[in-house]
């Protein structure tokens, strides 16, 4: 199986683990951290030494399922992202990407049109006009969602300091998982002074959506609410230091630096590492 394809896996495609940090970490992240595939991790790269395996090692850490499974697993071999040997053999996937990007790009395209004339006529008189956009969708009532609102994004605390900025899906009512450049983007919407209707489309390409977005207003936070989100803020930068406290203490370099240790030097020949990055199309076999 290739990375995509991991979290479709019968039982173990859902499990994982949780880092000090409170970070879920998937079989799609840890099986292909692997010797063939991965280099080995550095004190400067910011990965986690013991998310790494050599192959035919089992994997230090056993993963669990939403049902309270265990997992232990082991990579057996590997096949390092290559060409196709011919366009044939991802014809079929080449057809549907096209056609997945014609239709996101045709979505980007008719809702831009409906927040120009939206900001004009307004959102809902402008939805009632666009017939042909209605019909396209098919049951339009379904792709207009309305809700009271969402918090902004407080668990900056809770989230690892190797993780990308937009790593951590948020959940918003009626829309799903979004990312947090959604959020980010939905409160800008208030902060801006114009007297027209606050509109924004916003793309979501991990699962191929464009939203088109109104802001109606931004409640202040309570003190009751900002009281709960605080303590829990405050643990989770607890734990993290804790964890950034612990690496640093038992990095080799803080433990020379300590102890003042001289260790000999050796003239040694540099050797080419027989390891690649992961590329999008490396499989694995377990």
């Amino acid at each position: 199986f290739d990375a995509d394809g991991a979290a479709r896996l019968p039982d173990i495609g859902t499990a994982f683990f949780m880092t000090l940090d409170e970070r879920p970490v998937h079989l799609s992240d840890l099986a292909f951290a692997v010797q063939g595939l991965a280099d080995y991790p550095t004190q400067a790269s910011g990965d986690i030494r013991e998310l790494y395996t050599a192959q035919h090692q089992f994997h230090p850490r056993a993963l669990r399922d939403t049902e309270g499974n265990r997992y232990l697993f082991r990579v057996v071999e590997v096949t390092p992202a290559h060409a196709p040997e011919s366009p044939d053999v991802v014809r079929d996937q080449i057809i549907e990407d096209l056609r997945r990007q014609a239709a996101f790009d045709a979505a980007k395209a008719a809702l831009d049109d409906l927040k120009a004339k939206g900001a004009t006529d307004g959102l809902a008189a402008a939805w009632e006009q666009a017939q042909e956009l209605r019909d396209r969708i098919g049951n339009a009532e379904e792709a207009v969602s309305t809700f009271e609102g969402f918090f902004p994004d407080v668990s900056f605390a809770r989230r690892s300091w190797q993780a990308p900025p937009d790593a951590d899906p948020i959940d918003v009512p009626k829309l799903g998982l979004v990312s947090k450049s959604f959020v980010a983007e939905c409160f800008a919407l208030g902060e801006t002074q114009d007297e027209k209707p606050k509109l924004a489309v916003i793309d979501q390409p991990n699962d191929a959506r464009v939203i088109l977005v109104q802001w109606k207003r931004t409640d202040p936070m309570l003190q009751e609410m900002y009281g709960g989100f605080r303590s829990s803020i405050g643990q989770s930068i607890q734990r993290m230091r804790a964890l950034e406290f612990q690496r640093n203490w038992l990095d080799p370099k803080m433990i020379q630096a300590r102890t003042r240790l001289e260790f000999p030097r050796q003239e040694q020949k540099k050797k080419k590492p027989d390891v690649a990055p992961i590329q999008p199309d490396d499989t694995v076999e377990m």
